[in-house]
């Protein structure tokens, strides 16, 4: 990956330009660039902050989805950042979008403020995640497969995947899957986030509720079920089981009572395990991350393994060389 030096002159011209790294996950390199000449980003007169993010070579399909999904929802009047540039330095594609003021809401969960507040602002995520699930997309955007043939074809890649990889400790989750899958109901498919949960939620005003969400890189048309599964986990392996039910709870309130939730929960806990292994492992051709990735996942271990906490808890499956993994890996 380029160094950010390197970008800004590409771009700005310049490279004095104010920036703090942010969070942006495993895979991204994401930065806050402060007082950036409008001109340059073709937007009139006097400066403006934003966010710059830089992907790795090898995600530029993904990336210009992520273009087109943000484009879209901007369309549809869903709270998203404006996008202000898009282009690739060097074959890296590179994203410039509007910055936008406020904390996370993972960050007022954690800092034990606005407790009055709080509880409004988690209803209006979850209504967000609905309201995200029944707009119209646009027949293009589908998989050519739909419901379960769809998952089967996924369970297929995962299975490709563990046996390439040598994670064969996974292959019992994929099991259980491949049995589970033939008695899922079928779902409307829809536009998913797929990383749905507070951290990727800016808090624009806390008194109006007024929320965006950010990070749309892994967004993709399937079961509106492995949304909500991705959330209750998220919340689940944080600690929180209380907000866990209640995204169940206010989803079907706001929508519609959910099925065979255990099935795509299931799902996400061998999407996780994947993915860190993929990091402890320390980048397979086929998932790149970035050098910080091991450490962000040492440091949230406990969290790690509730999440293959609830895997037992669900399943009865325990991965012992798994635990041991997270529990020996370098302090």
């Amino acid at each position: 990956m380029m160094e950010i030096a390197e970008i800004l002159i590409e771009i700005l011209g310049q490279n004095d330009v104010e920036y703090t790294e942010l969070h942006g996950g495993w895979m991204i390199a994401t930065y806050h660039l402060k007082n950036v000449p409008n001109k340059v980003l073709h937007q009139g007169s006097g400066t403006v902050d934003v966010v710059l993010r830089i992907y790795d070579k090898s995600q530029s399909d993904r990336v210009a989805k992520e273009r087109i999904v943000l484009q879209f929802l901007a369309e549809q009047g869903f709270p998203v950042p404006k996008i202000l540039l898009y282009q690739k330095i060097n074959g890296i594609p590179v994203m410039i979008h509007e910055f936008v003021k406020g904390p996370l809401l993972g960050e007022l969960i954690e800092s034990g403020k606005h407790t009055d507040t709080i509880p409004a602002l988690l209803d209006q995520y979850i209504e967000l995640m609905c309201e995200l699930h029944e707009l119209k997309v646009p027949e293009r955007y589908f998989p050519n497969l739909r419901g379960m043939k769809y998952y089967q074809q996924r369970l297929n890649f995962y299975e490709e995947y563990v046996m390439e990889e040598e994670y064969t400790m996974l292959i019992p989750i994929i099991d259980w899957l491949k049995k589970r899958v033939k008695q899922v109901s079928f779902a409307q498919f829809c536009l998913i986030h797929k990383d749905f949960h507070p951290n990727n939620i800016i808090t624009r005003d806390i008194e109006t509720k007024d929320l965006v969400v950010i990070d749309w890189f892994d967004a993709i048309v399937a079961d509106y079920r492995e949304e909500v599964g991705w959330a209750y986990l998220v919340a689940y392996s944080y600690g929180y089981q209380m907000l866990a039910k209640q995204i169940v709870d206010t989803y079907t309130k706001y929508r519609e009572t959910i099925t065979d939730l255990d099935f795509f929960e299931v799902l996400n806990i061998l999407r996780r395990l994947t993915d860190v292994l993929s990091v402890i492992d320390n980048n397979t051709e086929a998932f790149k991350v970035k050098d910080s990735a091991l450490d962000n996942i040492l440091n949230q271990r406990e969290s790690e393994l509730r999440v293959h906490d609830r895997l037992q808890e669900i399943t009865g499956i325990r991965i012992d060389r798994y635990v041991e993994l997270l529990t020996k890996s370098r302090p």
